[in-house]
């Protein structure tokens, strides 16, 4: 049997899930089945839940076997209720009942909170997912941000700043003494001085939130063929729900082949011709943002680049590439821009 379990946070409780999966040809004792109750046991808010690959009647199975019968009484002796309601969650050809195999134990804390349901689509699968839901407090998760919050008048002054201390800054980049990392780190707050607004800063500390739901976003490769195959999957999979036959389910298997190789195709060409877009000066954010997407992550959609002329004004520009020569050979073109300074 192999387990994973993980601790969530939440305002009122601490919730345990609990993931099993349990191979078919591998049968627990009564005595396994307890010392995993038992340790569910140390936590008050447990679900427990996975392919446990034991039949009963009680959660739906036509019929029920030595594994079901076993479960089902250590389940009991630990006061654990399985929420399963009798609907399939196993695609098979071969009963014309269907199968429930993955199930869901709660504690006997968390019985009265759960609802649970299986999804409608397998999604490429041969089990149905299985969707808990309960009503409780988050926690706000910390995290750091590195912008600024920018203005016209602090970024003029922010300019003007960087004039007036670069002696200072590139007495910092070439002083022997420190080490790179220090070098990194004194410039890295310099540039963070040299910024007005004192509520810019405000953005740099850490601070409680709540992820939002976002709207699902399609792939950049999704096409219409993708559209239709998964279209024509779903109208199969429905056909053979509403009639559990042998030929309704080997129709259903053959679309879903189809689908398999419609996305894997789709996918390859959305990938080509995103390689071919690449230049030098494509932006490593447009990049990552991208392959995220491309990965199907629920992401928004990816704004195009903005043209050269207006990704940034013509005054931070200039502070950058005063700044960007501390360190580099004389004979670039930004130099021509502070000619009173001496670069190492």
């Amino acid at each position: 049997m192999d387990s994973i379990a993980v601790s969530i946070h939440f305002k009122n409780f601490d919730l345990t899930v609990v993931s099993i999966y349990r191979h078919p040809h591998g049968p627990l004792t009564p005595a396994e089945y307890d010392a995993l109750f038992n340790f569910c046991g140390a936590f008050s808010h447990v679900i427990l839940l996975g392919d446990f690959n034991s039949h009963h009647q009680t959660w739906g199975c036509p019929r029920t076997d030595k594994e079901g019968e076993t479960l089902l009484s250590s389940a009991l002796k630990a006061s654990y209720t399985c929420l399963n309601d009798g609907s399939p969650t196993f695609l098979t050809g071969s009963s014309q009942t269907g199968s429930a195999i993955d199930l869901t134990f709660v504690s006997p804390a968390m019985l009265g909170l759960c609802e649970w349901t299986v999804l409608d689509d397998a999604y490429l699968s041969d089990h149905f997912p299985s969707a808990i839901s309960f009503n409780s407090l988050a926690v706000g998760r910390k995290f750091f941000s590195h912008k600024l919050k920018h203005s016209k008048t602090a970024d003029e002054q922010f300019v003007t700043n960087l004039h007036s201390s670069l002696d200072s800054l590139r007495d910092l980049v070439t002083d022997p003494e420190l080490s790179p990392v220090q070098k990194y780190d004194g410039f890295v707050e310099h540039l963070l001085n040299q910024y007005p607004s004192s509520k810019a800063k405000k953005g740099l500390t850490g601070r409680a939130t709540i992820r939002r739901d976002r709207t699902s976003q399609p792939a950049p490769w999704w096409s219409d063929a993708c559209q239709e195959a998964v279209d024509e999957r779903c109208r199969l999979l429905s056909v053979f729900k509403r009639d559990l036959s042998f030929t309704n389910f080997s129709a259903y298997k053959r679309q879903e082949a189809v689908t398999r190789r419609t996305l894997r195709t789709e996918k390859r060409r959305g990938w080509r011709e995103f390689c071919q877009g690449l230049s030098p000066s494509t932006p490593i954010s447009r990049l990552w943002r991208f392959i995220k997407r491309f990965r199907n992550r629920h992401l928004g959609p990816s704004a195009p680049p903005p043209p050269s002329s207006v990704r940034m004004s013509g005054a931070i520009q200039e502070a950058i590439s005063a700044v960007s020569g501390l360190g580099l050979p004389q004979g670039l073109s930004f130099y021509r821009r502070f000619p009173d300074y001496s670069y190492v």
